[in-house]
């Protein structure tokens, strides 16, 4: 489902946590420019904030709670590692009043937004697979181009939402990503940022997968 608003609807976007996080708000940001919204650098004038949210960090989280309180008056969606690390916890009763959206909903931020104006609270948490780097994107710099290779991670630590946050390594298509890469340098992009939970896991989840397979056989 795609809405367009032609009267220039305006949407503030704050986004905390690492270089992929940031990719994610690109991508939100790109959606939401597409689709005919106006991204403003002052949250009093927004009618829509939406806040894009790391959980790994206490301080992050801090943060996130305090801005939350500032924005008290206005309509929140909430994304990110905060939203799936939340769910089927206590501390999603924390969030649960906004609208949400986990990373692998991103492709459906458009219709979020819209409920969320009309007065409604939605939560898009259902997980799938995402074809990532396809999604519409706007740089937050001209020169620096942020190029997600995975998400999750092959880990199961104690003491780390991450795995929680993103779930099981996914390395996404070497070529998609190369193809991203001379895209980015054809547009005048100086700096390239390889980004992931993990970018030394890279392909060891394919390389399993073939281990598995082989092993059948």
């Amino acid at each position: 489902i795609c809405f367009f608003h032609f009267n220039m609807t305006k949407v503030y976007v704050e986004s905390y946590g690492c270089s992929l996080n940031h990719s994610d708000t690109e991508v939100l940001v790109g959606l939401l420019v597409e689709s005919g919204y106006e991204i403003v650098n002052e949250f009093s004038e927004a009618d829509l904030i939406i806040i894009n949210s790391c959980i790994v960090k206490k301080p992050t989280l801090t943060k996130l709670y305090k801005r939350l309180k500032i924005f008290c008056d206005k309509k929140i969606v909430l994304c990110g590692c905060v939203v799936r690390g939340f769910l089927e916890t206590e501390d999603f009763e924390i969030i649960k009043k906004y609208s949400v959206i986990t990373p692998k909903q991103l492709d459906n931020i458009i219709e979020v937004v819209e409920k969320t104006l009309d007065g409604k609270i939605v939560h898009f948490v259902e997980d799938k697979k995402l074809d990532r780097l396809r999604l519409k994107h706007k740089r937050k710099s001209d020169i620096i181009e942020i190029i997600p290779i995975s998400e999750g991670c092959l880990g199961n630590c104690s003491y780390c939402k991450t795995k929680k946050a993103r779930g099981e390594l996914r390395s996404y298509n070497s070529e998609l990503i190369l193809e991203k890469v001379n895209v980015a340098v054809k547009e005048g992009v100086r700096e390239i940022w390889i980004t992931a939970q993990d970018t030394g896991a890279y392909g060891k989840d394919k390389i399993t997968s073939d281990f598995k397979i082989n092993k059948q056989n």
